[in-house]
């Protein structure tokens, strides 16, 4: 009996592994949550009452106070209007003051244009154009004449900004004509795209955009890599924060993608791979992001607590052990007062990177729609005719004077392409596009690139996060910037407990069979059968003959049986089956 009650501990045990196995989204917590809450909850009070004076902080102290409690904000615009500090503009620090302005709802168009003044196309990179046809063809570049034969290689001259590349079969841009828009049209279908490599590397990427165009059609080509300069010339880590800016106020990023891209691998001392993974969602990014931690932080730069706030910065929504591990370890060197080192720009980073709370945008502005005004993009607001006015709306949204209201696109009477088409003709804001897709108005959806795995698997690309009711998958899209949204899937494991409860009745039962055995038989006795069933089973089986009761008869009594009738002789048979053929002649 010890043994079973033994082996029945072990399997409960077992079953208990099981379950916590079988169960993805269960997560090692060293720390209780309530005392996760009080500690961080102790943060914010040591933060507050190191911030008793804005004024007596740095410039990079006011920043990061206002972006993880809204406070410092006339310390911080009172240095700066389109850039910080307002005497050097870095653009690193302007960068960090439009992430934390725009949080709290503070308008920012001004910064933000002068931000995009200062990017260049990088003198690292070589560009190559190419065209491609399924027929030979001559094509116009410009004003000058070449021909693409039917090997796909290219001859002619096509002035002084191109040249043949190696391999034949490509255009390479002169660096002086890196800033110039290229009109491209060919006597036969064809399509155009740009390519670059690193002047010191063979890999060649390809950019994403294809264009086409039927015979006698045109398309156009323009190089749209970007960096930001520090002193003339590409810095990594100012474009990284400026790129990251951008994004946070709705502003497109994707010119500037390749070249943070292409360097990510050399710049890991600036945690490169948060912000990439943050900007495209790409996965890969995310691994090789978790790969630079060092056990339970990271620690690129020196600085311990900042590189991980920077490291988990793209990591909100995550839930990962790699996170949790991250989080408790940040918790367990605080100081008594709450503080990480008593630094202030670093416990400023660490909550708003980990334990956000909603800022308070209405210090020194009132809601934008309860003034009467309307929060639209930048975009919708210039297609309204309208004026930003220096009211609060939650970012990326401005508020705009006029509102303008989005007919869809059936209504426009056009089409909806997807991410993997391009419109021939003009495209158009419609109320029903979603992210990736647009409304062509005057041409039609043309399959530029190929389906992307996402989409073909029943997928939804989509910039940004997924809407509501979907999860990311691993299948990949078209663009880099985009993540892969399928409906979601609730995961459930009550069958493994009703399983295991099953079995452990069985075993029950085995170990006090017993016991139990009489208090079955009693209520079996009690059960009558029921002879004439409403409903009887239904059953297959074979037909049977139902015989009488078998009659015991006297010797004297029983019958002779008389005997078969004589069967025809042969001769007879023969002389029948004789006329028969006769017959039928």
């Amino acid at each position: 009996m010890k043994r079973r009650g033994i082996l029945l501990i072990l399997l409960l045990l077992g079953s208990f592994l099981l379950v916590s196995a079988a169960d993805n989204e269960s997560v090692i917590d060293v720390s209780n949550l309530d005392e996760e809450s009080a500690k961080v909850e102790a943060a914010y009070d040591c933060l507050e009452n190191k911030i008793d004076d804005c004024s007596d902080l740095s410039l990079e102290e006011q920043i990061f106070s206002l972006l993880a409690l809204g406070k410092c904000r006339s310390e911080v615009t009172s240095q700066g209007d389109e850039c910080w500090p307002e005497d050097s503009c870095n653009i690193k620090t302007t960068s960090q003051a439009i992430v934390a302005l725009s949080k709290t709802g503070s308008s920012t168009s001004d910064a933000v244009d002068w931000l995009l003044t200062k990017n260049q196309t990088p003198k690292d990179f070589i560009w190559y154009l190419q065209i491609d046809s399924n027929e030979e063809t001559r094509c116009d570049i410009s004003g000058r004449t070449i021909t693409i034969k039917e090997d796909k290689t290219i001859s002619g001259g096509a002035g002084s900004c191109f040249s043949v590349s190696s391999n034949g079969y490509w255009l390479k841009i002169s660096s002086s004509c890196y800033d110039k828009e290229f009109e491209i049209s060919c006597e036969e279908d064809f399509s155009t795209n740009l390519l670059y490599q690193l002047k010191d590397s063979s890999t060649i990427h390809v950019s994403e955009q294809t264009n086409s165009a039927p015979a006698e059609g045109t398309t156009k080509e323009k190089i749209s890599l970007y960096c930001f300069t520090k002193s003339g010339e590409c810095d990594y880590e100012s474009s990284l924060w400026a790129t990251y800016a951008l994004s946070a106020v709705g502003e497109e990023v994707e010119p500037f993608l390749p070249y943070l891209m292409t360097f990510a691998d050399k710049n890991t001392k600036y945690i490169s791979y948060s912000f990439l993974y943050d900007l495209t969602k790409n996965y890969d990014y995310k691994t090789d992001l978790i790969s630079l931690k060092k056990s339970n932080y990271w620690d690129e730069s020196g600085d311990k607590v900042y590189d991980t706030a920077l490291a988990l910065m793209s990591l909100y929504y995550d839930d990962s052990l790699e996170k949790e591990s991250a989080k408790n370890w940040l918790l367990e060197i605080q100081d008594k007062e709450g503080c990480w080192k008593g630094n202030i720009r670093n416990t400023a980073f660490v909550l708003n990177s980990v334990w956000p709370k909603q800022t308070n945008p209405y210090t020194d502005q009132g809601d934008c729609e309860e003034e009467g005004y309307f929060c639209l993009s930048n975009a919708a607001c210039s297609e309204a005719a309208g004026a930003e006015i220096d009211f609060h709306c939650f970012y990326p949204k401005i508020c705009c004077s006029k509102n303008i209201a989005y007919e869809t696109c059936e209504e426009k009477g056009g089409d909806i392409c997807n991410s993997f088409e391009t419109c021939s003709g003009q495209t158009s804001s419609a109320d029903d596009v979603e992210s990736g897709q647009t409304c062509c108005v005057s041409g039609v959806c043309e399959q530029t690139i190929a389906q992307s795995d996402c989409e073909a698997n029943g997928g939804i690309c989509r910039y940004g996060d997924c809407s509501t009711g979907e999860e990311t998958a691993s299948d990949s899209c078209s663009f880099s910037s985009e993540i892969c949204c399928v409906q979601e899937e609730g995961s459930s494991y009550w069958w493994i407990w009703i399983l295991l409860i099953l079995i452990l009745l069985v075993i029950l039962g085995i170990i006090f069979r017993k016991k139990i055995q009489p208090f079955f038989g009693g209520i079996m006795s009690k059960i009558k059968p029921d002879n004439n069933p409403k409903f009887p089973p239904r059953q297959r089986m074979m037909p049977r003959t139902i015989l009488p009761k078998r009659t015991i008869i006297p010797p004297s009594q029983i019958p002779r049986r008389q005997s078969a009738p004589a069967s025809r002789p042969v001769k007879e048979i023969d002389d029948v089956l004789k006329k028969l053929k006769e017959m039928g002649k």
